[in-house]
């Protein structure tokens, strides 16, 4: 039983006694936003531990090493494993893209005085395939199934063991994942994605 004076109480006499409404994002809205929170807080920490992890497996410091012969010869055809020894094992695309990060972000990023910056600089292009796999999957499955799911995916995906440690090594996991996902979005592309 409400007293008369609690029954009476408008709208106004509610937020002069305290009552505020509720002016945040609620329900999806909220959940996306932590989201876009979350999955910028793994991208800003794959960022950070690209640029600090040193180059300890014996892969990645060869093929870093064969995109640094590269720049250093001027020979962007060949891919070399040591100076006059050439290495067809695997496609050269991967050792392009890091090549070309060395070229453009290397000598910036020794002047950062970043913990190895012929390291960072052949991983950028790397994590920039991974973003780009990331953008492709969310933009995939944002017009299938909706924005929150796209998020979720994306989220998960990037949160994996497997997708965080390769976004940024120097291997050819991720442009190899990004021309997979390419094959298979491009079939079923939904009219909304532009290429």
């Amino acid at each position: 039983a409400l007293s008369q004076n609690q029954a009476g109480m408008g709208m106004s006499d509610q937020s002069e006694a305290g009552f505020r409404p509720n002016l945040g994002r609620t329900g999806a809205a909220a959940r996306i936003g932590r989201y876009e929170l979350v999955l910028a807080f793994l991208l800003i920490a794959r960022l950070v531990l690209a640029a600090i992890a040193p180059v300890t497996d014996t892969t990645e410091a060869r093929y870093a090493d064969m995109a640094r012969m590269m720049v250093e010869t001027g020979d962007w055809i060949t891919p070399q494993i040591d100076y006059g020894v050439t290495f067809w094992g695997k496609p050269p695309l991967f050792t392009w893209l890091s090549a070309a990060g060395i070229k453009v972000f290397g000598p910036a990023l020794s002047v950062l005085h970043t913990p190895e910056p012929i390291a960072l600089a052949a991983r950028l292009p790397i994590l920039g395939t991974a973003l780009a796999l990331l953008w492709l999957l969310y933009r995939w499955i944002a017009v299938l199934r909706g924005r929150e799911t796209a998020l979720i995916a994306a989220i998960v995906l990037s949160s994996s063991a497997l997708f965080f440690g390769a976004s940024a090594f120097v291997m050819t996991d991720m442009p190899l994942a990004l021309g997979i996902v390419l094959a298979m979005v491009g079939p079923t592309r939904p009219p909304n994605i532009a290429w």
